[in-house]
């Protein structure tokens, strides 16, 4: 689950080892629910999921009182040494387990799917998926039919096609360029708007939320260039007056040493990419490390935008802090210009491949974030 995937059930109670557990029940449509039990006294997790079809079986749907019946009929079963939930309800297959961590890992990367590994078989899907782009739902949809096509694991026989066949060649960016998410991998949130449109405000938000860590393409760029070591300091000061974009390698470069030092595996970037050779440097130097989940585009007016960088201006002013070089009239319009000019074509970019999520950032900060925390749960 990413981020802090809220709970549509939350409980207590003793089980079948006499230990207490909080019963939290998730739903992953549309793939059915997803049940985790906790035991108190020493941390440990127990994970069952249960399927749609299984819950039509059982006659629960997601109503409190269906969650409730379902919970109360969990318990513990041990069988070859490890432990599982198990629920008494007919229809619920049992036992079910979830294998974490290393065990993910283990179990997929040993698992056969005919002459190829799970990984090969599911990276293959991945890449007929990409060609296709459907968004939403479909894109679900599209591949779970796609899986059920090409089971190697059920033959079937055909006959030779007496048409010839002409291989033609795959244009990489039919992949989106954006990687196939596996372990280990960065997990990335780009979040783009014009300038004063509230990327900070809503990624400080997010990130609190949502455990994210929230990367500024911006703010790494402005502490480069005030870091009398960097060998870039000069050269990103007078791309950022002048309202221009930096280089997409300095800009990757700090991006990439960021999130190494972090530790962590989920980010927000913030204010990148910002146009399409931005786009082709992350799919360049990026893509063996980051999957990027989706773009969050913060969309307001230049008015709106304009008041909002005037105002930060004044208001650092008065307090004594530092004013940004680029709160000013003159840049404020350069940077508008270069927003519409070269960010928003990655926007639609996007926008066409059913990754964009868009919130009216006008509103005040608490009514904006009320709309973007949507995408994050």
């Amino acid at each position: 689950m990413a981020g802090r995937k809220q709970a549509i059930y939350n409980g207590a109670r003793s089980l079948a080892d006499n230990e207490h557990y909080i019963i939290q029940i998730f739903d992953v449509a549309p793939c059915g629910v997803l049940v985790k039990a906790y035991r108190q006294s020493n941390s440990i997790e127990i994970y069952m999921p249960i399927t749609e079809g299984e819950l039509d079986k059982a006659t629960l749907n997601r109503s409190e009182k269906s969650l409730s019946k379902l919970a109360d009929s969990l318990d513990l079963v041990e069988k070859g040494g490890q432990t599982f939930l198990e629920s008494s309800i007919p229809g619920i297959s049992k036992p079910k387990v979830v294998p974490s961590g290393d065990g993910v890992r283990q179990f997929i990367g040993r698992t056969k799917a005919g002459d190829e590994t799970l990984p090969e078989f599911l990276t293959k899907a991945l890449a007929e998926l990409c060609k296709e782009k459907p968004s939403g739902i479909e894109a679900v949809r599209w591949l779970g039919n796609w899986l059920l096509e090409n089971n190697p694991n059920q033959p079937r026989v055909e006959e030779p096609s007496d048409e010839q066949v002409v291989e033609e060649p795959v244009d990489d960016n039919d992949f989106g360029g954006y990687g196939t998410l596996l372990p280990n991998m960065f997990q990335v949130v780009f979040v783009l708007g014009g300038p004063g449109a509230g990327k900070g405000t809503q990624c400080a938000k997010i990130s609190e939320a949502f455990s994210y860590v929230h990367l500024s393409a911006g703010d790494l760029l402005r502490a480069a260039r005030q870091d009398p070591n960097s060998t870039h300091g000069e050269l990103i000061n007078s791309f950022i007056k002048e309202g221009k974009i930096v280089p997409v390698d300095i800009t990757i470069g700090l991006l990439k040493a960021a999130m190494e030092q972090s530790g962590k595996r989920h980010f927000l970037v913030d204010g990148f990419p910002r146009n399409l050779d931005n786009l082709d440097g992350w799919n360049k130097h990026m893509s063996d490390c980051a999957h990027v989940n989706f773009l969050l585009f913060l969309a307001t007016t230049e008015e709106v935008m304009q008041d909002r960088i005037l105002a930060r201006g004044a208001l650092a002013a008065k307090a004594g802090a530092i004013v940004r070089a680029d709160d000013n009239v003159e840049t404020i319009k350069k940077r508008f210009h270069t927003y519409l000019e070269s960010t928003m074509p990655i926007i639609n970019h996007f926008k066409s491949l059913g990754l964009c999520r868009e919130v009216d950032s006008s509103p005040p900060p608490d009514d904006v974030f009320a709309e973007v925390a949507k995408h994050f749960v």
